[in-house]
Parts: C-alpha cells; structure tokens; sequence
C-alpha cells in the first residue's frame, strides 16, 4: 500500500510536471506564432523590395544599355577627333614649312629691294632743282572775247531772225492791198512763194549779221561761219513760220509769239541752262533757238568744231520737219483745187 502511495505520489509529480511542460509549451506555441506571424510580414515586406529592386534593376539596365550606345557613338566621334585633328596638324606643319619658305623669300625680296633702291636714289641728283620748278605753265588764248556784252550777241541775233521772219509774213503774206502778189496768201504757185520767203531769209540773215558786226564793231573767229550760221537759221526759223501761218493761220502767229516768249525763257541765251526754272529746263532741248544761239556762239567764239556741226544737225531736222509738212500741206491743196476746177468746167 506504502509502494502504491509512493507510485501515486510520483504519478502525481509527473502529472505536475507535464501540466508546466504543457503550459510552458503552450507559452513557447505562442511566442513562435507572434514570431511566425511578424517573419511572414517582414517576408511580405521584402517581397515588395525585392519587387521594387527588380524594376530598378531594370530600369538601371535600360540606362546603361542607353550609355553604352551614347558611349560607342561617341567613341565614333572622338576617333573622327582625332582624325581630324591629325590632318590639321598636317596642314599645320606643311603651313609651317611654307610660312618658312615665305619668310626666307621675302627677306631675300627686301635685301634686293633696299639694293635696287639704293641705286635708283642716285639717279635723283638734282631733284632740290627740278621741284624748284616742276612745271612750265604757257599761256595761250582761247575763245578770246574782247568787246563786253559780246555774248549776248547770240541771243539778241537769233531774236531779230525769229521776229524778222514772223513780221515778213505778217507783213507780206497778209497784205490787203495785194501789193505783194507773189508773196501774198492768194497767190497762185506756193511752191515758188516758198522759195521766194527762203531767199528773203537768206537776205536778212546775212544783212542783220553784217550790220551786227560792223555797228558793234566785234571780230569772230570764222568768218565763213559766221555769215552762213546767219543766213541757215534765217532760213530754218522762216521755215518754222511759214509752216505755223501757212496751215494754221491766225493761230499760228499766236503760236509764234508764244514760241518766242519761251525761248527767250527757255534757250539759254542769257544765263546757263543750269539755272533758269526746272520746267524750263524740261523744253531747253526742244526749242530751235537754242541750237541757233548755240552755232552763234560756235561761229563767234570758236570753241570746237563738232560742236557746230551737232548745231547744224538740230537745226536742218527742224527745216526739213516743218518744210516736208508745208509742202505735203500745199501740194494736197492744190490738188484739191485742181479736182474742184475740173468739176467746175464739166459742170
């Protein structure tokens, strides 16, 4: 009984024994799910950096394969660098060499120079003399003029040619009394009243030029000129007015004085072109007087002789201008007057 006691005890003891094992066991399943459960977070946890890393990771691939592309390329770059900078050093030293070369060439120029010099200066013995005096200066006299207001002898002779010729038909060609019948507006042959106007022309002209020379008492240079100029624009200014009477009658010897007013505005005859109005300059060269002054002047003061004959060219457009018209003008006239007497005498 004592044995089955002690057995009890001891079964007793162990029960004890195994209830703390149990409960310490129970304590310890405890801690190892709390651990259990914070190592699966921290799993899930790295899980996630592991995740992020990897992205990364493959970004950081990207990049670096981008860079090694960037770095081949420039590699390409570089290595043309470099063969580009090879082939200028080249360049540099053939320059060099050639900079040499010049240099060595234009010290040699120099020295022939500084000897070539040296002996040109010795032919300059006597220079103090000839600057003294470098220059002759002759003197000679050229389109001399020696009576004052001589220069306005162009002017007023191409005046009284203009309003000679414009008071011959006015006086003539208009005459009531039909004293002048040759010369009148009725006769019968034109072509021979025109004829006769020129040699009336001629007449003045070299009338008016000889008493403007010998009541003035002025030389001129070409005689021969001088008379012919008078008498060619007699006649080219006659021509003129006889076309602007002949075929436009009274409007034409209003046309006449309107002429003249602007050509003694207009020609030149009193001060250079250069500085009358620019309207007036505008005309200059359409105006007949002003190649008429301009052949007087030429054969008063001689200045050059193309000059003359460029005068006479102007002038002799004008005559043939005016003449052609005037004759076309008369010959359709006549014509006509022939046609109408035919039909009178039929009738």
């Amino acid at each position: 009984m004592l044995t089955g006691v002690n057995s009890l005890a001891d079964g007793t003891n162990k029960l004890q024994s195994g209830a703390t094992d149990l409960v310490e066991g129970a304590s310890t399943l405890k801690n190892g799910s709390a651990q259990l459960e914070n190592g699966t977070k921290q799993l899930k946890d790295g899980t996630e950096v592991l995740s992020a890393g990897i992205g990364t990771l493959k970004r950081g691939s990207t990049n670096l394969n981008t860079g090694l592309e960037v770095l081949a390329d420039s590699s390409n770059r570089v290595k043309q660098g470099v063969s580009t900078i090879n082939v200028g050093a080249n360049k540099l030293a053939l320059g060099t060499n050639t900079l040499r070369e010049g240099a060595s060439t234009f010290t040699s120029e120099i020295n022939n120079g500084l000897e070539d010099s040296k002996h040109e200066l010795t032919k300059l013995s006597g220079l103090s003399k000839f600057v003294s005096g470098p220059v002759e200066i002759e003197e000679k006299d050229y389109g001399k003029v020696e009576q004052y207001g001589l220069s306005f002898t162009p002017l007023f002779l191409s005046i009284g040619l203009w309003v000679g010729a414009l008071m011959a038909y006015v006086v003539l060609y208009y005459d009531q009394d039909r004293r002048f019948k040759l010369l009148g507006k009725n006769a019968d042959n034109s072509f021979l009243q025109i004829l006769l106007y020129f040699g009336i022309a001629i007449v003045q002209g070299i009338i008016t030029g000889l008493l403007l020379k010998v009541g003035l008492g002025f030389t001129v240079t070409n005689s021969l000129l001088y008379y012919f100029t008078c008498a060619f624009i007699s006649i080219v200014f006659m021509s003129i007015i006889q076309f602007l009477i002949m075929n436009l009658g009274d409007i034409g010897k209003f046309l006449a004085l309107v002429i003249l007013v602007l050509q003694l505005a207009a020609s030149g005859g009193t001060f250079p072109v250069e500085t009358i109005a620019k309207g007036f300059q505008g005309i200059n060269s359409l105006l007949p007087m002003t190649y008429a002054i301009r052949l007087v002047k030429e054969s008063v003061v001689m200045q050059d002789k193309g000059f003359a004959s460029k005068n006479i060219g102007m002038l002799f457009v004008y005559l043939i201008i005016t003449l052609s018209i005037t004759l076309i003008v008369q010959f359709i006239k006549k014509k006509s007057k022939e046609d109408g007497n035919q039909k009178a005498g039929q009738n």
